[in-house]
């Protein structure tokens, strides 16, 4: 396919999220248990304004991924039509924390930004769950929570003594972390 360009996405994190969302929590919140996850799809350019450097694509799932002010270094960026098709490399890390106290207040809280750098344009999307630890069970190695829907829900956590440390009236929240870069091979 004469138009078809590869982009890769990537996170340019370094670390696992676990690990930074502890350096931004404050002291007595603690990373119960952090995950990271990497995969390749293929994505359809559904916008592009090359004037503005602006493109939009839209993954599988249907999810609209826009990035703006895309960096003159990528000289191919000027070569991409709607309906061309590109390759994500994407990954996604998150982490369970335990916040001390703060229960009945469940929410969700999300924010996008954009990054922009040598290399090319970003997105950051960040999303936080509040959810109330109702129990802890430490020989199960458990805990029951309730989420934001009020579903009672139970979590298990392989750090029992992390797990020892949360109770009734606590917050679970579920922290994910995704940062996006397009950039030209």
């Amino acid at each position: 396919m004469r138009n078809k360009i590869l982009c890769s996405l990537m996170i340019t994190a370094g670390v696992l999220f676990g690990q930074v969302a502890l350096a931004q929590e404050p002291v007595d919140n603690e990373v119960l248990i952090g995950l990271a996850e990497k995969t390749m799809i293929e994505a359809k350019v559904v916008a592009i304004d090359v004037a503005k450097r602006s493109l939009i694509l839209l993954t599988p799932d249907g999810e609209e991924l826009e990035f703006v002010n895309i960096n003159s270094k990528i000289t191919r960026f000027d070569t991409l039509k709607v309906n061309d098709k590109v390759t994500v490399n994407a990954a996604k890390s998150m982490a369970y924390i335990l916040q001390k106290g703060g229960a009945g207040v469940r929410k969700v809280v999300d924010e996008q930004g954009s990054d922009v750098n040598a290399d090319g344009a970003g997105i950051v999307k960040k999303q936080t769950i509040y959810n109330d630890i109702l129990s802890v069970d430490l020989n199960a190695g458990n805990a029951r929570v309730k989420n934001v829907a009020g579903k009672i829900i139970t979590i298990p956590v392989s750090n029992r003594e992390l797990l020892a440390k949360a109770e009734a009236g606590d917050q679970l929240l579920v922290r994910t972390r995704m940062k996006l870069v397009v950039w030209a091979n």
